[in-house]
């Protein structure tokens, strides 16, 4: 699957780990334009953390990188989105 935020392609990976340093569920990589998502949560949170690495994206695109270091500010926006979205929109991977 990929996904284009703010011009730039993402390609949207399921992997078995994420980060082998810390535990993480998704991380976008701005130099490889890869979205990697762990393969083993649920579907749901697989949708949840997709929009949050998506919101990481568009923030950085937009040159805000201090909200876009903000953790929490992200996961409000990209729950936000999420619950807003959801019954409009069929993820699939």
């Amino acid at each position: 699957m990929n996904i284009n935020i703010m011009g730039v392609t993402y390609k949207v990976k399921e992997v078995d780990e994420v980060s082998n340093t810390e535990d993480l569920m998704g991380l976008i990589d701005y130099k490889t334009c890869e979205i990697l998502l762990d393969e083993n949560i649920a579907q749901e949170a697989k949708e949840h953390t997709l929009v949050h690495e998506i919101v990481h994206g568009v923030l950085s695109s937009l040159g805000m990188y201090d909200l876009n270091n903000d953790e929490s500010a992200v996961q409000s926006i990209a729950s936000a989105l999420y619950c807003t979205f959801k019954p409009f929109i069929t993820f699939s991977f």
